[in-house]
Protein backbone atom coordinates (compact mmCIF):
# COMPACT_ATOMS: atom_id res chain seq x y z
CA UNK A 1 0.00 0.00 0.00
CA UNK A 2 1.44 3.35 -0.97
CA UNK A 3 0.84 6.86 0.36
CA UNK A 4 -2.18 7.25 -1.96
CA UNK A 5 -4.01 4.38 -0.25
CA UNK A 6 -3.48 2.14 -3.26
CA UNK A 7 -2.08 -1.34 -3.43
CA UNK A 8 0.72 -1.96 -5.87
CA UNK A 9 0.50 -5.62 -6.86
CA UNK A 10 3.36 -7.38 -8.61
CA UNK A 11 2.12 -9.96 -11.10
CA UNK A 12 4.42 -12.70 -12.40
CA UNK A 13 3.32 -14.18 -15.72
CA UNK A 14 5.39 -17.35 -15.84
CA UNK A 15 4.16 -18.37 -19.29
CA UNK A 16 5.94 -15.41 -20.89
CA UNK A 17 8.49 -14.86 -18.09
CA UNK A 18 7.36 -11.33 -17.47
CA UNK A 19 6.68 -9.29 -14.33
CA UNK A 20 4.47 -6.24 -14.19
CA UNK A 21 2.91 -4.03 -11.53
CA UNK A 22 -0.74 -3.10 -11.29
CA UNK A 23 -2.47 -0.67 -8.94
CA UNK A 24 -5.70 -1.40 -7.04
CA UNK A 25 -7.80 0.51 -4.54
CA UNK A 26 -8.86 -2.69 -2.73
CA UNK A 27 -7.48 -6.22 -2.47
CA UNK A 28 -9.37 -9.43 -1.75
CA UNK A 29 -7.32 -12.46 -0.70
CA UNK A 30 -9.32 -15.52 -1.72
CA UNK A 31 -6.83 -18.31 -2.35
CA UNK A 32 -8.32 -20.60 0.30
CA UNK A 33 -6.75 -22.06 3.40
CA UNK A 34 -6.59 -25.72 2.54
CA UNK A 35 -3.25 -25.54 0.77
CA UNK A 36 -0.62 -25.53 3.55
CA UNK A 37 -0.95 -28.48 5.95
CA UNK A 38 -0.14 -27.96 9.61
CA UNK A 39 2.66 -30.48 10.18
CA UNK A 40 3.50 -30.91 13.86
CA UNK A 41 6.83 -32.51 14.70
CA UNK A 42 7.35 -35.21 17.27
CA UNK A 43 10.66 -36.57 18.52
CA UNK A 44 11.79 -39.57 16.48
CA UNK A 45 9.65 -38.84 13.41
CA UNK A 46 12.72 -38.84 11.18
CA UNK A 47 13.75 -42.30 12.40
CA UNK A 48 10.32 -43.85 11.88
CA UNK A 49 10.55 -46.46 9.08
CA UNK A 50 6.93 -46.23 7.97
CA UNK A 51 5.00 -43.74 5.92
CA UNK A 52 3.96 -40.38 7.40
CA UNK A 53 1.54 -38.14 5.53
CA UNK A 54 -0.98 -35.38 6.12
CA UNK A 55 -4.62 -36.01 5.25
CA UNK A 56 -4.11 -33.37 2.52
CA UNK A 57 -2.11 -36.04 0.64
CA UNK A 58 -4.41 -38.99 1.43
CA UNK A 59 -5.89 -40.41 -1.77
CA UNK A 60 -6.93 -44.06 -1.35
CA UNK A 61 -7.53 -46.16 1.76
CA UNK A 62 -6.52 -49.25 -0.22
CA UNK A 63 -2.91 -48.05 0.10
CA UNK A 64 -3.14 -49.05 3.77
CA UNK A 65 -4.70 -52.53 3.41
CA UNK A 66 -3.20 -54.88 6.00
CA UNK A 67 -1.37 -52.08 7.78
CA UNK A 68 -1.44 -50.79 11.35
CA UNK A 69 -2.32 -47.11 10.98
CA UNK A 70 -2.06 -44.29 13.51
CA UNK A 71 -4.25 -41.24 12.92
CA UNK A 72 -3.27 -38.11 14.84
CA UNK A 73 -6.24 -35.77 15.30
CA UNK A 74 -9.82 -36.58 16.25
CA UNK A 75 -11.73 -34.01 14.21
CA UNK A 76 -14.11 -34.88 11.41
CA UNK A 77 -11.31 -35.75 9.00
CA UNK A 78 -9.71 -38.16 11.47
CA UNK A 79 -13.00 -39.89 12.10
CA UNK A 80 -13.78 -40.11 8.38
CA UNK A 81 -10.40 -41.70 7.70
CA UNK A 82 -10.96 -44.26 10.46
CA UNK A 83 -14.03 -45.54 8.63
CA UNK A 84 -12.33 -45.52 5.21
CA UNK A 85 -9.28 -47.37 6.50
CA UNK A 86 -11.35 -50.08 8.16
CA UNK A 87 -13.65 -50.40 5.16
CA UNK A 88 -10.67 -51.08 2.89
CA UNK A 89 -8.88 -53.53 5.15
CA UNK A 90 -6.45 -51.77 7.46
CA UNK A 91 -5.24 -54.31 10.01
CA UNK A 92 -5.84 -51.88 12.87
CA UNK A 93 -6.35 -48.16 13.45
CA UNK A 94 -5.30 -46.07 16.44
CA UNK A 95 -6.83 -42.63 16.84
CA UNK A 96 -4.65 -40.35 19.01
CA UNK A 97 -5.61 -36.86 20.11
CA UNK A 98 -5.02 -34.16 22.72
CA UNK A 99 -8.67 -33.85 23.69
CA UNK A 100 -11.93 -35.05 22.27
CA UNK A 101 -14.10 -32.29 20.82
CA UNK A 102 -16.49 -31.07 23.54
CA UNK A 103 -19.77 -32.93 23.56
CA UNK A 104 -18.43 -35.66 21.25
CA UNK A 105 -20.05 -38.96 22.15
CA UNK A 106 -19.06 -40.76 18.98
CA UNK A 107 -18.50 -44.48 19.47
CA UNK A 108 -15.69 -45.80 17.32
CA UNK A 109 -16.24 -48.97 15.30
CA UNK A 110 -14.57 -52.26 16.21
CA UNK A 111 -10.93 -52.29 15.21
CA UNK A 112 -10.27 -48.73 16.38
CA UNK A 113 -8.32 -47.98 19.51
CA UNK A 114 -8.32 -44.51 21.04
CA UNK A 115 -5.16 -43.25 22.72
CA UNK A 116 -3.86 -40.00 24.17
CA UNK A 117 -1.49 -37.85 22.09
CA UNK A 118 1.76 -39.20 20.74
CA UNK A 119 4.85 -38.37 22.75
CA UNK A 120 7.50 -39.73 20.36
CA UNK A 121 8.31 -42.27 17.67
CA UNK A 122 11.06 -44.79 17.18
CA UNK A 123 11.86 -47.19 14.36
CA UNK A 124 8.46 -48.92 14.20
CA UNK A 125 6.53 -47.69 17.24
CA UNK A 126 4.57 -44.76 18.50
CA UNK A 127 4.84 -43.94 22.20
CA UNK A 128 1.89 -42.22 23.83
CA UNK A 129 1.59 -39.79 26.75
CA UNK A 130 0.03 -42.45 28.98
CA UNK A 131 3.24 -44.53 28.75
CA UNK A 132 1.81 -47.07 26.31
CA UNK A 133 3.24 -47.82 22.86
CA UNK A 134 2.13 -49.57 19.69
CA UNK A 135 3.80 -50.95 16.59
CA UNK A 136 2.55 -49.11 13.53
CA UNK A 137 3.18 -49.08 9.80
CA UNK A 138 1.84 -45.64 8.84
CA UNK A 139 0.87 -42.29 10.36
CA UNK A 140 -1.78 -39.96 8.97
CA UNK A 141 -1.82 -36.45 10.39
CA UNK A 142 -5.27 -34.83 10.47
CA UNK A 143 -3.90 -31.73 12.12
CA UNK A 144 -5.50 -28.98 10.09
CA UNK A 145 -4.01 -26.25 7.96
CA UNK A 146 -2.01 -23.08 8.45
CA UNK A 147 -2.91 -19.66 7.15
CA UNK A 148 -0.06 -19.17 4.73
CA UNK A 149 0.01 -16.15 2.47
CA UNK A 150 3.62 -16.00 1.28
CA UNK A 151 2.69 -13.65 -1.56
CA UNK A 152 1.80 -10.82 0.86
CA UNK A 153 4.10 -8.50 2.76
CA UNK A 154 4.29 -9.47 6.43
CA UNK A 155 2.28 -6.44 7.53
CA UNK A 156 -0.71 -7.58 5.44
CA UNK A 157 -0.74 -11.19 6.65
CA UNK A 158 -3.10 -12.64 9.21
CA UNK A 159 -1.36 -14.92 11.74
CA UNK A 160 -0.32 -18.33 10.39
CA UNK A 161 -1.94 -20.27 13.22
CA UNK A 162 -5.39 -21.48 12.29
CA UNK A 163 -7.83 -19.89 14.70
CA UNK A 164 -11.62 -19.39 14.53
CA UNK A 165 -11.12 -15.64 14.96
CA UNK A 166 -7.74 -14.56 13.53
CA UNK A 167 -6.34 -11.44 15.16
CA UNK A 168 -7.06 -8.30 13.19
CA UNK A 169 -9.87 -9.81 11.11
CA UNK A 170 -13.27 -8.13 11.53
CA UNK A 171 -16.37 -10.20 10.70
CA UNK A 172 -14.09 -12.90 9.24
CA UNK A 173 -13.17 -10.73 6.27
CA UNK A 174 -11.94 -7.15 6.81
CA UNK A 175 -8.29 -6.96 7.89
CA UNK A 176 -8.25 -3.81 10.00
CA UNK A 177 -4.65 -4.09 11.23
CA UNK A 178 -3.22 -2.93 7.88
CA UNK A 179 -4.44 -1.84 4.48
CA UNK A 180 -6.55 1.12 5.64
CA UNK A 181 -9.77 -0.96 5.60
CA UNK A 182 -9.23 -1.93 1.97
CA UNK A 183 -7.84 -5.45 2.46
CA UNK A 184 -10.23 -8.39 2.72
CA UNK A 185 -9.78 -12.11 3.34
CA UNK A 186 -12.40 -14.55 2.13
CA UNK A 187 -12.80 -18.06 3.54
CA UNK A 188 -9.99 -18.17 6.09
CA UNK A 189 -11.96 -19.87 8.83
CA UNK A 190 -12.06 -23.64 9.21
Amino acid sequence: MDDKDEFIVTVNDYSIKQTREETFSHVIVANGIFNTPNLPEYPGMNEFKGRILHSHDFRDARDFTGQRVLIIGAGYTGEDLVVQLLKFGAKSVILAYRTRPKGDTCIMPDGVEERPMVECFDYDKAHFKDGSSAEIDAVILTTGYRNYFQFLEDRFRIPEETHPYPEGLYKASLFYKAGNNRLFYIGVLE
